[in-house]
């Protein structure tokens, strides 16, 4: 587990590392510093279907992960995106939107992995917050076959 929680914060610290070499300004501008919000975390495909990420269960490609607030019986999707080759995903916000009531799940997944979508809903976890960005880190999410 502790072995997980490490590649989880590897995964949250190169992604906070893009965001913020994709808004560095460059020196000779002007420009104001906005604040951000990165939500980040990984899918994986529950081959063996035990609501658990184990030895055989491996990141899906190309999921789409809803980040939900509100909670209720009808959450408000805030933003959508796709997973990468590596089953990561990451949402950039601008400003420093409230998270405490948001959720992300998966809401469509590919091939063979997608036969319980929706998924679960799980919660975010405040990784950090400095220099005007707030980093939120989720639990991976499992896609059943």
């Amino acid at each position: 587990m502790a072995r997980h929680r490490w590649y989880v914060q590897a995964v949250a610290l190169l992604v906070v590392l893009k965001a913020a070499a994709g808004s560095a300004a460059p020196p000779t501008t002007t420009r104001s510093r906005s604040s951000s919000t990165v939500v980040a975390g990984m899918v994986f495909c529950d081959q063996c279907k035990d609501g658990a990420r184990g030895l055989f269960d491996y990141p899906l490609y190309g999921a789409r992960v809803a980040i939900e607030c509100g909670g209720g019986e009808s959450p408000v999707t805030v933003r959508e995106c796709n997973t990468n080759w590596f089953g990561g995903f990451s949402v950039r916000m601008e400003g420093t939107p409230e998270m405490n009531r948001c959720t992300a799940r998966v809401v469509q997944a590919t091939g063979h992995c997608g036969a319980a979508i929706p998924t679960a809903p799980r919660d975010l976890t405040l990784a950090f917050r400095m220099l005007g960005l707030a980093l939120y880190t989720v639990d991976p999410t499992l896609a059943t076959r």
